[in-house]
């Protein structure tokens, strides 16, 4: 006996696949995304105008090599590093780190102090994670 798959099962996957070889290969067209992935033609175009639209990816115009080729430009597609942030706070002996980084993984600020967190107390550690991420 075989186990169906949801429709909203595959969709999700199938996205998550999208954004993946998007994050992979940097700005890859719709048909590499459909050589990596398997996928169909007009499902990574589907998927993708989702994408576009929801503001997770973006069209990025084609470099000059490609552009000096014959027939139709391809597009690339980017992810939007708009779309989304991640705080990295890291707490180690005597020594506290933060980043931000947006949805495309790139760095958009960091800082590191050296603090003697084994004589600080609980409050004052909490007040220093807290002053360095509104910072």
């Amino acid at each position: 006996m075989s186990v169906g798959i949801r429709h909203d099962d595959l969709r999700r996957r199938n996205r998550a696949m999208v954004i993946s070889a998007v994050r992979r290969a940097g700005q890859p067209s719709r048909t590499e995304i459909a050589a990596t992935t398997g996928l169909s033609h007009s499902t990574i175009s589907a998927i993708s105008a989702d994408l576009i639209q929801e503001g997770i990816l973006a069209e990025s115009k084609a470099s000059e090599t490609v552009s000096l080729k014959r027939g139709r430009p391809q597009v690339g597609l980017s992810l939007n590093p708009q779309a989304a942030a991640v705080l990295a706070v890291v707490l180690s002996l005597n020594f506290l780190s933060v980043a931000v980084i947006d949805y495309a993984g790139q760095v958009v600020a960091e800082e590191q102090r050296r603090l003697d967190t084994l004589t600080m107390s609980r409050d004052a550690l909490i007040g220093e994670c807290v002053a360095i991420v509104r910072h």
